[in-house]
């Protein structure tokens, strides 16, 4: 008999899924271990960016071998969000992943206008944050 966990969203949706894939992720790992198999431990996902959408992304790609060809395929906005979650569940072969296809995406920028347009860097610094930072380096060197 398979057993489940079941994880309440920051979007409160409730996701059903394998025991088998929640041991995947570390977070949840600890936080069912002292439950019974025949238990299904409710989980809550607290993290703004664990919405529904993106948790059955993550989820979907844990029970999947090759998961390359699928980050290839999502918008930065995404990968950004899903590298965000992997780092808060604790899933270190994904997040390398989405840190790879991060990383790609930063070698193929020419300047850093292009990595402010490629990631939608909305905001520069204020002059006053450039003022204590160059305050900062001058008191470094």
């Amino acid at each position: 008999m398979q057993s489940y966990v079941n994880l309440v969203t920051y979007d409160k949706q409730t996701i059903k899924i394998s025991r088998n894939i929640a041991m995947k992720c570390e977070f949840i790992k600890q936080m069912i271990e002292d439950y019974e198999e025949s238990e299904i431990p409710e989980i809550n996902l607290l993290n703004p960016n664990c919405k529904s959408g993106m948790i059955n992304k993550i989820m979907d790609m844990l029970e999947r071998s090759d998961n390359e060809e699928v980050v290839n395929t999502m918008d930065i906005d995404d990968v950004k969000m899903a590298a965000k979650v992997c780092d808060y569940l604790d899933i270190k072969d994904l997040l390398d992943v989405f840190c790879n296809r991060i990383a790609t995406l930063l070698k193929s920028c020419k300047s850093h206008i292009d990595i402010k347009e490629k990631f939608k860097v909305k905001k520069d610094f204020t002059e006053e944050d450039k003022k204590k930072i160059e305050e900062f380096f001058k008191v470094m060197n």
